[in-house]
């Protein structure tokens, strides 16, 4: 279980260490577009998904886009919105149906919280 929480750690600590000079809003913007991508690239169905409450948080060094996410399964049917953290990559983003049992919530309450 440790591991996984100690992978999003590191991953979002890899994302604030960004470059660059633009304003924090249209960075935030960019964020959540690469996120919104990130999580649709985990999908069975990422046409079918629907975003909602996300926001981008930053936590000392570390910026996190967190939100959830509701989209079609193998089935055609719906899940039911589930919770996601990314740092705008594939390899470092996270759907709460991909983790251990009590790791979103650690996670979520680390970086989420603001």
């Amino acid at each position: 279980m440790k591991g996984q929480f100690l992978m999003i750690s590191f991953a979002l600590l890899l994302a604030g260490c960004s470059g660059g000079e633009p304003s924090q809003g249209s960075k935030d913007s960019w964020l959540m577009v690469l996120a919104q991508e990130a999580v649709e690239a985990k999908l069975k169905d990422p046409d079918s998904a629907d975003f909602r409450d996300i926001k981008v948080h930053h936590v000392g060094t570390k910026t996190a886009v967190c939100g959830e996410v509701n989209a079609k399964n193998g089935f055609g049917g719906y899940t039911g919105f589930e919770r996601f953290i990314s740092a705008g990559a594939k390899e470092l983003t996270f759907l709460e149906s991909q983790m251990k049992a009590g790791e979103m919530n650690k996670a979520w309450d680390m970086f989420c919280r603001s």
